[in-house]
This record gives C-alpha cells, structure tokens and sequence, in this order.
C-alpha cells in the first residue's frame, strides 16, 4: 500500500439535485476526485480544501458530518492507496485555477457517477452518504 491520501468530494446543489465535480487525473485521463498526499504544514482538513482548489478550482465548506477512510483504486488500476475522504458543499467555482491547464473539470449527477468513475466502490461511498 502506497503512502495515505487525502480526496475531497466537492458537491453542489443544482436544480434540486446534488451533483459532483469530477477531474481528470493528469497521466491517464480518468475522471476522479480531487486527491493529494498529506503535507506536514497542514491538516487533512486544510489539504482537502487546497485540493478541491487547487485540482477543480472550487471552494466550498467542509460537511463536518462526512469523514471516511476507505481503500480508493488508483487511476491506473493497479494500485489500492489509503484514503482519507472529505466533502465540501461548493460555494464559488473559478473560471482560472492553478491546474487548469493539467485537468478537465465536469460536474456530474450522482446517479451518473458509476458511468465516469474508474472506482464503483468509492462512487457507491459517495452515493450513499448524499441524499438529495
């Protein structure tokens, strides 16, 4: 197992239905959440919102009620890392961010998730933890 990440699921509500932003992954072009490695400056808490920045440029408010750890699959498939997953409900979406130019961003209903992400078990995770 590889060294533990930290993923956020960055949700919004449009059109009364909640919906997910997805980005490609750099190397592979698959769509998946925002993730990162933890860094010693900051909290988990702090690297998740840098990445649901930094990978989709929008921000939001953490969901103090949603925390999970789970075993995620690799872009590539061939690997399974620790992950430390957090939700933030968005807030702001950016025209510019700084990975703009790496990543695609799409925002996809939840009852599509399992027709983009790689993952179905971390997409069934995210399901069942949205009700709307």
């Amino acid at each position: 197992m590889s060294q533990k990440r930290i993923a956020v699921i960055p949700v919004i509500k449009k059109d009364k239905k909640c919906r997910v932003y997805l980005v490609t992954s750099r190397y592979k072009c698959k769509w998946i959440i925002p993730t990162g490695k933890h860094e010693k400056h900051l909290t988990d808490k702090e690297v998740a919102l840098l990445e649901a920045y930094e990978e989709a440029g929008v921000e939001g408010r953490l969901d103090k009620s949603f925390c999970k750890s789970m075993n995620v699959v690799s872009p590539s498939g061939r690997k399974k890392r620790k992950t430390k997953l957090y939700l933030i409900k968005v807030n702001k979406q950016f025209k510019n961010w700084p990975e703009k130019k790496q990543r695609r961003r799409k925002l996809v209903k939840i009852e599509k998730l399992d027709d983009f992400v790689c993952d179905k078990k971390l997409s069934r995770a995210i399901r069942s933890h949205l009700s709307c």
